[in-house]
């Protein structure tokens, strides 16, 4: 009996290629009112604790590092990534996001 070819063989080859299962980076937003959004590196002009932080989670360990309580919290957006950190001691409340998230 000669062997067939089944594309179902194809199937684990397909998935760890797609796109949907790579692994590149989340390119970090901050939202501003009314859905704008800045990048990170601009809003670290204004704010040390951003220049080496990557998203929200180096933010806060930035800032945990300088002494400051702070709070992170992922928010469900059903659409992209969204998480607010809030440090009350510094008077901040900021929402990170995936650039999907932001009005063009």
């Amino acid at each position: 009996m000669a062997y067939r070819w089944r594309p179902l063989f194809l199937l684990p080859l397909l998935l760890t290629t797609s796109p949907v299962f790579a692994t590149d980076p989340t390119s970090w937003m901050l939202m501003e009112r009314h859905g704008a959004c800045i990048p990170l590196e601009k809003a670290a002009e204004r704010l040390p604790a951003l220049r080496e932080a990557d998203g929200p989670e180096a933010f806060a360990e930035n800032l945990r590092r300088e002494g400051v309580a702070v709070t992170v919290r992922p928010l469900d957006t059903g659409r992209a990534r969204a998480v607010e950190v809030t440090a009350q001691d510094k008077g901040l409340a900021m929402i990170f996001v995936e650039p999907a998230l932001c009005n063009k």
